[in-house]
């Protein structure tokens, strides 16, 4: 048995409402400021500051052509189509500070529905950041 190199293959997932299906996007993970720190804009400080580092570093999350996975993608002619990451962010936000992060710029992702985790109800949202460096990881 073949040892696994621990990188995941590139997989479409559904499409929703601001996800085409196939688009590298980032996905923010959870966000918690202890209870006795809340209100005095930590929160907005954090995600300001990982928007502010993906937009001054767009093309980190972009995949290497070396990586596994990419070798099923579409060939076209002699050249290798490779996803590149062009600026959608996601998170999976609680339905209660969901207005916390339409603030920072996020929308509902309404084809992504209403779900459960850890006991509370969470919905999708996205938000497209503008970047203006588009470059390939060639290494």
């Amino acid at each position: 048995m073949k040892a696994s190199s621990g990188i995941k293959p590139y997989i479409k997932d559904r499409k929703t409402t601001f996800h085409n299906g196939q688009e590298p996007y980032v996905k923010l993970g959870r966000l918690a400021v202890i209870k006795e720190f809340r209100g005095h804009g930590i929160s907005g400080l954090l995600v300001n500051t990982v928007l502010s580092w993906l937009k001054a570093h767009p093309s980190y999350f972009n995949p290497n052509i070396k990586e596994v996975g990419l070798e099923h993608l579409n060939p076209v002619g002699d050249v290798m189509v490779i996803p590149q990451w062009s600026g959608l962010v996601c998170v999976h936000a609680q339905k209660q500070v969901v207005q916390l992060w339409k603030k920072w710029g996020f929308e509902i992702d309404e084809e992504m529905g209403t779900w459960w985790e850890e006991g509370m109800p969470h919905v999708g949202m996205f938000q497209r950041l503008e970047i203006s460096e588009k470059i390939s990881r060639l290494d």
